[in-house]
């Protein structure tokens, strides 16, 4: 027997995969449409309180660009009904006894606003009204809103300092080339500057609605207590229109023709990025979990993929990632090597992307490790609540409660024709974008020209 499959069968044995269904995960919908998903854990007596609106950068068009993150430190900063200044704000945490014992658990995806509080197990009702009083009725104080601004810029201004993050902003500009600001968390710098409270309102009454979004319970908890506490605190939010109808979001095009973008920045490697539209839950949900299997096929590193780029090739690093999406999905492969190994590198790259396609690239046996290692970290996310609550609420935002549920079971659905398809259909032979990230040093040296990047023999 050989040792890929002895590894498998030791992963399933040690840890089974999560049932489709489980016992500790259960699932309500108030008459508002409020989704409320309880997951019990008595590890600690802390428990983890979730919210999780379906809203991001992707209801962003170019005059909102970036307001979705403002807006989501506003409902906690800007004061509400209940503490209207921030220093209440965080004396009412302090007496609820957060983990975290401040204002940072928050933050913002392209598909999702993330609202969370971990704190004892008694003070379960006190942190479901807070975050009713943040989400329901912020204030959006004008005087708050001004000096958040600095605070959101302040984040603006790292991040776009980072290479790597300014680098990856750009080639998903250029994959999604048709509505980039709605794949653009951190927005754009003029939209954040001249943010108005009524755009802030304008999207907190569109989107911010109990039937848009989801509430996650996890930790100590008694589920069907926890669902009677929900039902009370939130059971009055008004139902609103559904924001899908009147606000749809437009279809992302398909790239036409491979794309080649030069990012020259203070660093001291370079990084290359090849990244290709993938699947999305809308569309051709079955092949995300395919995605899934791929890309932990290519990472183990006794793959083919790295023995030929990493251990007798000219990269020092090789990873493959996927982002899952209701509306878009990307798979990126980031590489990096140095100016001496650059031209034969960037050939190497694409020619092994070419070479995915081929039968015998990637055994049965290969796949059958990566299936089982992504149900075992399907059972650690479990581990711990407080950021177990988060992952069920995302997985709700691009899909439903059953993404997860059903995700041991449809991994193991992956099948060789099934991995073809994936391959043939957002791989090999389709449109791509390839980014390379170097110093001005070695951009002087290489001389490199787009136009040249997406030739596989020069």
């Amino acid at each position: 027997m050989r040792r890929g499959i002895v590894i498998a069968l030791l992963l399933s044995i040690l840890l089974p995969p999560a049932p489709a269904k489980t016992a500790d995960i259960s699932s309500l919908t108030l008459p508002n449409g409020l989704e409320v998903i309880t997951f019990d854990s008595h590890n600690i007596p802390l428990v983890t309180i979730c919210m999780v609106v379906r809203m991001g950068a992707f209801v962003e068009t170019p005059e909102y660009n970036g307001l979705s993150h403002l807006c989501e430190h506003m409902h906690i900063i800007g004061g509400n009904r209940t503490t209207p200044t921030e220093e209440e704000t965080k004396e009412r945490l302090r007496k609820l006894g957060t983990e975290i014992g401040g204002l940072t658990n928050a933050f913002t995806d392209i598909e999702s606003t993330v609202y969370w509080l971990t704190l004892p197990r008694g003070n379960l009702e006190e942190g479901m009204e807070f975050l009713k009083d943040i989400i329901v009725f912020p204030l959006f104080d004008p005087q708050e809103l001004s000096e958040e601004k600095r605070v959101v810029l302040a984040e603006y201004d790292i991040h776009d300092a980072n290479p790597l993050d300014y680098f990856q902003r750009k080639v998903r500009e250029s994959l999604f080339y048709e509505y980039p600001s709605r794949v653009d968390i951190l927005g754009d710098r003029a939209v954040i500057v001249t943010a108005s409270r009524e755009k802030l309102l304008e999207l907190k009454e569109r989107y911010y609605l109990p039937n848009n979004s989801v509430l996650v319970i996890t930790g100590d908890i008694d589920t069907s207590g926890a669902g009677r506490l929900a039902e009370g605190v939130f059971g009055d939010w008004p139902r609103g229109d559904d924001p899908w109808v009147k606000y749809p979001v437009p279809h992302y095009p398909l790239l036409v023709q491979p794309q080649a973008l030069i990012v020259v920045r203070p660093v001291s490697t370079i990084t290359l990025r090849l990244s290709f539209q993938g699947p999305c839950t809308s569309q051709d949900e079955k092949a995300t979990y395919t995605s899934d299997v791929f890309c932990a096929i290519l990472n183990n590193p006794s793959s083919s993929f790295q023995k030929s780029l990493v251990d007798s090739g000219p990269f020092s690093y090789v990873s493959v990632s996927r982002l899952v999406y209701r509306y878009c999905g990307m798979v990126d492969i980031v590489a990096q090597t140095d100016r001496e190994n650059f031209p034969e590198a960037r050939k190497a790259l694409l020619r092994e992307v070419q070479k995915l396609s081929h039968p015998s690239y990637f055994t049965g046996e290969e796949m059958e490790v990566a299936q089982s290692r992504l149900e075992v970290q399907l059972n650690y996310d479990r581990e711990k609540p407080s950021k177990f609550a988060s992952f069920l609420g995302q997985r709700w935002c691009i899909s439903s409660l059953d993404y997860y549920l059903n995700y041991a079971q449809n991994i193991q659905q992956v099948n060789r024709r099934a991995m073809e398809r994936f391959i043939d259909t957002y791989i090999t032979d389709q449109p791509f974008v390839l980014g390379v990230l170097l110093s001005d040093e070695d951009q002087r040296a290489l001389k490199l020209k787009q136009k040249d990047l997406l030739c596989s023999e020069r």
